[in-house]
């Protein structure tokens, strides 16, 4: 026993120790200001540390403090550490991102210079400080649920391992608990409450676990008002413990009176005393809000879609939601949680057969209840506070990270009611491994691109430019964009080089603009995803960056299109643009740089009316054509299918002639594909394209026609060489499509068009 108590012990310590090491590398790694609210946060401990008293109603200071609704112990309990620092005499919020609005123009809520320098380097300290002292909190919040699940497990190592670690390395949680909020203390105390009341259904009803019960439920509802949640489950608790009691007619005794009358005591002191802070009552504890609720709940159609878009918002951000809540991770990361929380919830109700039957042992109803009773509270909390204000953006995952500790148990219980015996030794292992793992990559994968700033190049861009935006910025080239299709992201990469400082922010504005000039998506943002304005840029010193751009589902496909690039001296998309000079010297077109996208098919388009099987050199295959007759304009509508034999790269010119004799065209439409919108340099081996031709015919009776198609290369105006099924070269690398076509002015062409092409 002494040996596995030993052993324990060091790998409890060995898992705080990295968590605490996690924890440090969230909080250094991601720049002060991009966590939720993390400005207001700061600014109230630092009120306190300055003044030595809460916030006063009537100083304008508390103007500047974001979060003054907030109850105040965790401010409190920080104002401390912060003394140690130079605060400054005011305290000036962030410069801002004026695109974080936008998911696609950068992430970072705050603009970030090189190097921090004076009072900004100061208070850059002061909040990496109070971020370590977050961190070390959650840390301490792990001991309270490995306590809580070796309680829950006894005598099971495994369970009790796999538990713990997926509390301590949840990703949200570590977020959170690595940044400037008091989500933290609520969190902790929170796991403390939960910690207390398993104890006390476990092991009974006594008087010091009713105190510890109360002054950490007391001081959860004095960090946030979300711990009014952990009311009913501390009720339930108090009420279980003391079910023993009243059954062997111990009731008499005045300690579990005592213990009552001290829990409402204190409840009603606290709610007393977050009800004389002026903030607090104004911004949450309001009649207003509850009638509110009411109101939306009882007196709209939209209280089931609110709550089920709720419900979906605040499933997806509990697992992974970072920044302001506007940094996620990869998708296969959502895929993970949802499969092993649907896993979970099956092994659950498998659990519960097979401990019906005897066959799996494990917590008693009692705690299970519990659990469930934790997440529902707060859940349910939150869900009437989304009704009450009309917005799912109050349901973000984080407010019920105070239940993670039940959701870390329910989810190792469901896995214990699926998994055989056998396989649950290294299954638990597998899943405290990779909790942790996926605790670092996300720092790797997701934190550190977000807030990255674009490095300088050691050599030149792909394709090489030099045209000069206003006085002080050059776009030195960019990289050839990857083939996108309709409704995709495009990609463009840039490159710049600032020949003198930059003394403004300029926006760089981007559009996706067709081969019908027409715009298909655009983005404005701050260079670097919004991490690398424009002031901040080195002279001399280039580097790429790339931007991310929504091309509109209705873009014409295949096509070639190309993207503006401008930078703008406002925010307004439609403001000045910096004007733009080419290489040569001239002022470039709509003071902008253009560079080619290609826009692929949206898919394989449907089989020809009618099969052909010419080839044209090696290079393109003519599998069939459609034709149209529109006796309105007298105009033939022909579609040649090609595809691709090879990666093509040249242009080439279609012609499609109606001819009277060999020699002389009656009608004929010669362009590049897709009236050159579509160039054969672009087309890779495989691709098959839809290629529309449209020949007008002169009014009268023509004389008898023939429909002949060829490919031309324009430099040389030689044809490529045409050949037919047998792969015999035809005579002047042409063929004929149709023969003996008369057009009178009936449209009759007798014999030689099958339907649907047959006028009437």
């Amino acid at each position: 026993m002494r040996r596995m108590a030993k052993g324990a012990g060091w790998g409890l310590a060995l898992l705080l120790a990295t968590r605490l090491a996690l924890g440090a590398a969230y909080s250094f790694t991601v720049p002060v200001w991009e966590a939720d609210n993390e400005d207001g946060h700061f600014a109230y401990a630092r009120y306190i540390a300055l003044n030595g008293h809460l916030l006063d109603p009537n100083d304008p200071e508390t103007n500047n403090v974001g979060e003054r609704f907030q109850a105040p112990l965790y401010y409190v309990l920080l104002a401390p550490l912060l003394t140690f620092f130079d605060l400054g005499e005011t305290f000036t919020l962030p410069e801002r991102n004026p695109y974080i609005a936008n998911g696609d123009a950068g992430l970072n809520y705050a603009l970030h210079p090189p190097r921090l320098e004076g009072k900004a380097a100061r208070l850059a300290l002061a909040v990496r400080a109070a971020r370590l002292a977050s961190v070390l909190i959650g840390t301490l919040s792990v001991l309270f649920v490995y306590a809580t699940a070796r309680r829950v497990w006894p005598g099971q190592a495994g369970p009790v391992w796999a538990a713990t670690s997926l509390y301590a390395f949840w990703p949200q949680f570590l977020f959170s608990t690595s940044m400037v909020t008091n989500d933290v203390l609520v969190i902790t105390l929170s796991t403390g409450v939960f910690a207390v009341a398993v104890t006390m259904v476990t092991e009974g009803f006594k008087l010091r676990r009713a105190l510890a019960l109360t002054l950490l439920l007391t001081a959860a509802m004095l960090t946030k008002i979300n711990a009014l949640a952990l009311l009913p489950v501390a009720v339930v608790a108090v009420a279980l413990s003391l079910t023993p009691v009243l059954q062997h007619a111990r009731w008499r005794s005045p300690r579990p009176w005592l213990a009552l009358g001290a829990l409402l005591g204190l409840v009603v002191a606290a709610l007393a005393l977050l009800n004389s802070f002026d903030f607090v009552t104004a911004q949450v504890l309001r009649v207003e809000v509850f009638t509110q609720f009411l109101f939306n709940l009882l007196g709209t159609q939209n209280s089931p879609d609110i709550v089920l878009e709720a419900l979906l918002y605040n499933f997806r951000t509990y697992y992974v939601s970072f920044g302001w809540g506007n940094v996620e991770t990869h998708p296969w990361l959502y895929q993970m949680w949802s499969a092993g929380f649907a896993l979970a919830a099956l092994g659950l109700v498998v659990g519960a057969a097979r401990r019906r039957r005897g066959r799996l042992h494990g917590p008693d109803a009692r705690l299970l209840l519990l659990m469930g009773l934790l997440i529902f509270s707060l859940l349910a909390a939150v869900l009437a506070l989304v009704v009450a204000i009309d917005t799912i953006h109050l349901a973000p995952g984080r407010y019920l990270l105070p239940g993670l500790p039940a959701v870390s148990f329910l989810l190792v219980e469901g896995y214990r009611g699926l998994l055989p015996r056998r396989a649950q030794r290294h299954a638990w292992r597998a899943l405290g491994l990779g909790a942790v793992l996926v605790g670092w990559a996300i720092l790797f994968i997701t934190i550190l691109p977000t807030y990255a700033v674009p490095q300088p190049i050691a050599r030149p861009p792909q394709r090489p430019s030099a045209h000069t935006f206003g006085n002080a910025i050059e776009l030195i080239g960019y990289e050839e964009p990857a083939a996108v299709r309709s409704g995709q992201t495009a990609e463009a990469t840039v490159c710049w080089r600032a020949t003198a400082p930059v003394l403004q922010d300029y926006s760089v504005f981007l559009e996706v603009v067709g081969p019908d000039g027409q715009g298909y998506g655009r983005l404005v943002t701050y260079p670097g995803q919004g991490n690398f304005p424009t002031r901040y840029w080195s002279p001399g010193v280039p580097f790429c960056d790339r931007y991310r751009l929504p091309v509109s589902a209705d873009m014409p496909a295949p096509a070639l299109a190309h993207v503006r690039v401008a930078l703008l001296s406002t925010l307004d998309p439609n403001g000045e643009r910096l004007p733009v000079v080419a290489p040569d010297g001239q002022r470039a077109e709509q003071d902008a740089f253009v560079l080619p996208l290609k826009i692929k098919p949206s898919g394989r388009p449907a089989a020809p009316d009618q099969a052909l099987d010419y080839r044209f050199g090696d290079e393109l295959w003519l599998r069939g054509y459609s034709l149209a007759v529109e006796p309105a304009t007298r105009s033939v509508r022909v579609t040649l299918q090609w595809q691709a034999l090879r990666d093509l790269e040249r242009d080439y010119v279609i012609f499609v002639h109606l001819r009277g004799d060999p020699l002389q065209a009656y009608a004929q439409a010669d362009s590049e594909p897709r009236g050159g919108w579509y160039p054969t340099d672009l087309w890779k081996k495989g691709e098959v394209i839809e290629d529309v031709h449209v020949l007008t015919v002169p009014p009268g009776t023509s004389p008898p026609l023939e429909l002949y198609v060829g490919v031309v290369h324009p430099p040389s105006e030689t044809r490529l060489p045409a050949f037919d099924p047998a792969r015999r070269e035809l005579e002047h690398d042409e063929i004929i499509l149709i023969n003996t076509w008369v057009i009178d002015d009936r449209w009759v062409m007798p014999g030689s068009l099958k339907p649907p092409y047959e006028a009437p």
